[in-house]
């Protein structure tokens, strides 16, 4: 009865279960500094991390070897304040930009300044851009203004944190259109995506948000959760950037900076085989087979709702506080109304998506 967030608790599978019991066995580790240096400090499970970057920059359409890097943060937020203070450092200061439906982590990154090596005050300067009227997808044209204005009279290069699949709607930004605009106006800019859900998706997945890949979007790093549509039982994220990122290096630990949270750990074995089972042991219609069901359902009851293209977000009227209670819904306020969203994942039975319409109706 688990309906209103973003967790995908498909069961495990025996060779995941087995990997989590050899994690037990894990005294202690600490993946401090770079991913792909070492200093003195030898109980790390970096090696494995590795392993399971190389699976996301395949997924992703790059590879370590054409200058690729990354690291597994400790969530989605501190993966979207990497991507902010890499934007920033790279283009030594400028502007952040981002829509009213980012999520909510978003807005605190901005205010964590300041950093090192960049010309900023304590609080990132930053602009809010509107979504469109009925959607939560970012307003293009407003954005592209917004950037060219600021440009032309500030001089301020561009920090545009995107979103691929919205917090509440699941709705997809126009990346494609935005870069393409950006290069014709020749605007510095640094393109940080969050794909935190819908990045996870498997290969072949029909009637599903396609995966967004360097080759396909110009954008400059990308991030993903663990414990999303991969399921993975860690509260984990990843973020995968285009190049290497400039770090100082720190003598005590004898190795680059190159991360926000520094220190930091993983269940290295069950994250790789649970990343690697999504992408490669699915049946095509892993993604979309519950959602048409639960959308028939919907209909053949006669409860409104709204979706956003091919997302697994139903938003329908805010059902009473025992019924949001029971099914862990979330709500909020959405174009003036109270509404709640019902996320539709490949664990959900049959007979509890045909419960929780029989209880809202």
């Amino acid at each position: 009865t688990f309906f209103g967030y973003h967790l995908n608790l498909t069961d495990e599978s025996a060779m995941v279960k087995y990997m989590r019991y050899l994690e037990t066995k894990i005294r202690a580790q600490d993946n401090c500094g770079d991913t792909y240096e070492d200093g003195f400090f030898h109980l790390t499970s970096k090696h494995e991390e590795q392993k399971i970057l190389d699976l996301l920059y395949e997924h992703f359409g790059t590879s370590h070897s054409d200058g690729a890097w990354g690291y597994l943060t400790s969530g989605g937020s501190e993966s979207n304040r990497w991507g902010i203070e890499n934007g920033v450092q790279s283009l030594n200061g400028g502007r952040v930009y981002f829509s009213s439906a980012a999520h909510y982590s978003v807005p605190k990154a901005v205010q964590l300044g300041p950093m090192a090596n960049a010309k900023i005050s304590a609080v990132i300067p930053h602009t809010v851009i509107e979504t469109e009227k009925d959607s939560e997808k970012i307003n293009v044209d407003s954005l592209i203004n917004t950037v060219s204005k600021n440009w032309r009279e500030n001089h301020e290069p561009a920090i545009i944190l995107l979103t691929w699949g919205t917090t509440k709607t699941g709705a997809l930004d126009d990346v494609k259109t935005i870069t393409e605009r950006l290069d014709e106006l020749k605007i510095p800019h640094y393109i940080h995506l969050d794909a935190a859900l819908y990045g996870g998706l498997g290969y072949g997945q029909i009637l599903a948000p396609e995966i967004p890949t360097f080759k396909k979007f110009a954008v400059d790093s990308i991030s993903v959760s663990m414990h999303k549509y991969f399921g993975s039982h860690e509260i984990k994220s990843a973020v995968i950037a285009r190049k290497k990122p400039f770090a100082h290096s720190v003598d005590y630990i004898a190795m680059a900076d190159s991360t926000t949270a520094g220190s930091r750990g993983l269940a290295p074995f069950s994250t790789y085989q649970r990343i690697s089972e999504i992408f490669n042991r699915k049946a095509a219609n892993d993604y979309n087979k519950n959602i048409e069901y639960f959308e028939k359902l919907l209909k053949t009851n006669n409860i409104s709702y709204t979706r956003q293209g091919l997302s697994n977000i139903f938003v329908v009227n805010r059902p009473s506080d025992v019924i949001c209670h029971k099914y862990q819904l979330s709500t909020f306020c959405l174009n003036g109304k109270n509404v709640a969203h019902i996320m539709i994942f490949p664990f959900h039975k049959r007979k509890y998506m045909q419960e929780i319409i029989s209880d809202i109706k």
